[in-house]
């Protein structure tokens, strides 16, 4: 049964076309190993939503040039908020989302609550990360608390991580007099913030059907469960992440207090 799961897996592996098809048949393979339903090939619902659900995308230069005048809605349900990448690390090409301006003044116009994020990278300091941000985002104001971008980690240990991310986080908080929302997907964060950070609200990215497999180390319950980066709106030629607010949280508590 092994070797015969491995040829299949190799056979598909290298019959992929292109990232697109190697992203979707690595998210099949992990439904089949966790025993879970496969993911649709595009737009997609999740077991989570109704009619009273809070749904939320968040959005950078890989969405492109949107139409802001059509972007309305995903599928039945108003877009309540957006967060709009800012910047990534502190140097270098990308360091600077080259939409950001655009995203911003746009979505603020046509009447959307907007956040920023930062990706957090480790080839950067903190301070340099925080001033980099901070220059990018200190004209346009926000509606949301910032967002922290959490998936790489490309030279530290896991004590070194949060170390460096706790001293990012503490420059943002004494900044805005609130704690950002951290995002992270699954397996990240069972890795490296499962049990720390916990006093700060979770945006946690994870591709399932079913929220009832939501698997976190430290059982911590999320605020923003991102379901989706396979969404379809009317606006956006791209695909886009789908994200809904805890049934339990009030969009209020998103909220940057000036």
């Amino acid at each position: 049964m092994k070797t015969r799961f491995l040829l299949i897996f190799f056979f598909f592996f290298f019959s992929c076309e292109n990232e697109n098809s190697l992203k979707s048949f690595l998210k099949e393979i992990r439904a089949i190993l966790k025993d879970t339903k496969p993911l649709p090939k595009g737009d997609y619902i999740v077991d989570y939503i109704n009619e009273k659900s809070i749904i939320g995308i968040d959005i950078s230069h890989h969405q492109k040039k949107i139409d802001w005048k059509k972007l309305k809605k995903w599928r039945e349900h108003k877009i309540e908020f957006i967060y709009i990448k800012a910047t990534e690390g502190a140097k270098g090409k990308g360091s600077k989302d080259p939409r950001y301006t655009e995203n911003v003044e746009r979505a603020k116009k046509n009447g959307f609550l907007i956040g920023s994020y930062h990706y957090f990278r480790t080839t950067s300091s903190a301070e340099d990360q925080f001033k980099n941000f901070i220059n990018t985002i200190k004209d346009y104001e926000q509606d949301l608390i910032p967002m922290v971008d959490l998936e790489q980690n490309d030279n530290f240990t896991k004590n070194e991580y949060r170390k460096e991310l706790g001293k990012f986080l503490m420059l943002l908080e004494n900044y805005f007099n609130q704690k950002p929302i951290l995002y992270s997907v699954t397996n990240f964060y069972n890795q490296y913030l499962a049990n720390y950070f916990l006093d700060y609200k979770l945006f946690l990215g994870f591709y399932n059907l079913e929220h009832s497999k939501i698997a976190l180390k430290d059982q911590k319950d999320w605020t923003i469960w991102q379901f989706s980066q396979q969404g379809q709106v009317e606006g956006i030629t791209t695909n886009v992440d789908i994200n809904v607010l805890n049934k339990n949280v009030k969009t209020d508590e998103l909220l940057l207090k000036y």
